[in-house]
């Protein structure tokens, strides 16, 4: 008879999984799918295939493309897990000889979600691990020992090569399903329980001689982990929690159900007390910033800076970048929190996220080479050293740019073997062919303002480049807001009155922080503030942040009012 509350169980368990990744962290999604790059050819295939694990990580990839779109990424992850949930149901089944332990079995999986709040977790180990237990539920199935050796013998070996060190869990699962299914024969079963295990290990050994990578990297699985060098304890306390469940499982099915429910909400309080740890809010925050840059969703970058002021070097360029695609840099940039002309653009760090912003606040400019030169080092940086389908995407556009249109199409070509760029690459393609690049409302302007020159400049200079960025497009209004906010965060008022006056030549802009900045510089020099520049607002504003800080000092909380103007970055945020 068919157990109606586990499947609504894991029908529900589905539905909280979707929606807690469409709607609560969508961008964990998209900052998997940017970080490689699944190529649709069979040569992509038989690379996969010269190393142990190699069709985990194919499987793996190319699901992951799919998170391009967070609806289906969500959904594809939900159907994973439900997989794995009714895998291990499965084999507590057939171990317990009762269904009633369904709730228990979901522990494992909730544990699998809780590791997977490591952004550098893969795919494919989640791949290589349903897999595992999809293959240990077809061999409980199976009832004469001669089919179970041979599934043993040649199952082990051929899994190990496909999936990974995933085996290991498989060969234990296996371990349990001898020693249980022969009763009579304790010792025996036990033996060969250990020579399975032996033997799954020994095929690693074994198989170490045929590839390169060294025996401890084969052990932990390779693109298991994105850091290689990293050896990821959690992912063996996953696998042991699978192994552990279906190995207790003989001994509660003789409890009452309600032990079963009462230890899932065990495996619920673990994961809620280590929840934080997994699910870093900091770096999800620099992920989120970073989707959302890259998606060009300015206004609601704004609008999370406005909910949580951004304390860390990418929310803050991130927020910049934002204020200034919208034309609203100059009179909001002291709303958010500030760190110096480092806000503006970044130094290099050899770190993917922070490159990307970095390089897409370059590239929104109109510095195309530096942008380029980020973005092929951010991709560089990938610590699993996959390509960038984000960082090929922009590789191909500045190469176009600059005219370097056979560099241009072999990146295309890369994307024309994607599923979801190929129609872009063969559109940008036409484009070349056709001799159309500089009728393209985005890439003919870019190449008629951009700089070919900006492939190297020193850090300490960028706001000279900004300078002839506008100077060679004075309608560049990012490169304008920029070039006035510059000197503000370097706390010099000196060079924003040089600045403010060749702006003010060319174009008629003078925002709030401008005339704050050009009423400060007036006063500190015992000059008359200039009506046709300042408003007699600003004036009178000023006037009552002098007499407030002279009266009640540079601590006093009635301060506070006027945290988002440039004066109390410059006088109180010294």
């Amino acid at each position: 008879m068919m157990n109606w509350k586990k499947y609504i169980l894991m029908l529900l368990f589905g539905i909280a999984v979707f929606c807690f990744w469409a709607f609560g962290h969508r961008a964990v999604l998209s900052y998997q799918e940017q970080m490689q790059m699944f190529q649709t050819t069979s040569t992509y295939l038989w690379e996969h295939l010269s190393w142990p694990g190699g069709i985990a990580t194919y499987i793996g990839e190319f699901l992951t493309q799919f998170y391009n779109n967070y609806w289906i990424g969500a959904a594809i992850i939900s159907i994973l897990l439900m997989l794995m949930y009714w895998a291990t149901a499965q084999l507590c089944k057939q171990i317990a000889s009762t269904d009633k332990l369904y709730p228990f079995a979901l522990g494992p999986v909730l544990i699998m979600m809780l590791y997977m709040g490591d952004i550098n977790v893969m795919p494919s180990f989640i791949v290589a691990v349903l897999c595992a237990l999809l293959s240990a539920v077809w061999f409980f199935c199976l009832k004469h020992y001669i089919t179970q050796g041979v599934g043993v013998l040649i199952g082990l070996p051929v899994f190990y090569w496909l999936f990974g060190p995933t085996s290991l869990l498989l060969a234990l699962l296996m371990s349990i399903k001898i020693f249980v299914s022969y009763p009579k024969h304790r010792v025996g079963a036990a033996v060969i329980s250990v020579f399975i295990a032996a033997y799954a290990v020994a095929w690693i050994f074994l198989d170490s001689t045929m590839v390169n990578h060294p025996i401890d990297y084969q052990f932990v699985g390779i693109n298991y982990y994105r850091i290689p060098t990293v050896c990821p304890v959690m992912e063996f306390i996953v696998e042991a929690c699978f192994v552990a469940v279906v190995a207790l499982s003989i001994y509660i099915e003789r409890t009452s159900s309600y032990v079963s429910w009462g230890l899932l909400l065990v495996w619920g309080l673990i994961c809620a007390s280590n929840w934080s740890k997994f699910y870093d809010s900091k770096t999800l925050e620099l992920i989120d910033y970073d989707y959302l840059v890259r998606t060009g969703k300015w206004e609601a970058i704004i609008k999370k800076a406005e909910k949580q002021q951004p304390d860390l070097p990418m929310s803050v360029a991130a927020t910049n970048l934002a204020l200034g695609m919208t034309g609203q840099l100059g009179d909001r940039a002291f709303q958010f929190y500030q760190n110096g002309a480092e806000g503006l653009l970044p130094p290099f760090q050899r770190e993917s996220n922070s490159m990307w912003v970095t390089a897409e606040a370059y590239f929104q400019l109109g510095l195309v080479n530096t942008a380029q030169r980020f973005y092929f080092e951010g991709m560089e940086a990938i610590p699993n050293y996959r390509k960038s389908v984000r960082c090929i995407k922009r590789l191909a556009e500045t190469n176009m740019i600059n005219g370097q249109y056979e560099v241009a199409k072999k990146y295309l070509r890369m994307l024309e073997n994607t599923t979801f760029y190929s129609k872009w690459a063969k559109r940008t393609e036409k484009l070349i062919a056709d001799n159309a690049v500089d009728a393209h409302p985005l890439y003919g302007r870019m190449r008629r303002s951009h700089l070919q020159e900006d492939f190297l400049f020193s850090e300490t200079e960028r706001d000279k480049v900004l300078g002839q960025l506008f100077l060679k497009n004075p309608q560049n209004s990012l490169a304008m807001q920029y070039l006035l906010v510059y000197p503000m965060l370097e706390r010099n008022i000196p060079k924003l009155m040089q600045y403010a006056q060749v702006v003010q030549e060319h174009v008629a802009y003078n925002p709030l922080h401008c005339q704050q900045g050009i009423a400060l510089h007036a006063v500190q020099n015992q000059q008359s503030i200039p009506d046709g520049l300042v408003p007699a607002a600003v004036t009178d504003h000023l006037r009552r942040f002098a007499k407030t800080m002279t009266e009640q000092g540079k601590s006093s909380p009635a301060l506070d009012q006027f945290r988002s103007t440039l004066w109390h970055y410059l006088l109180i945020n010294e």
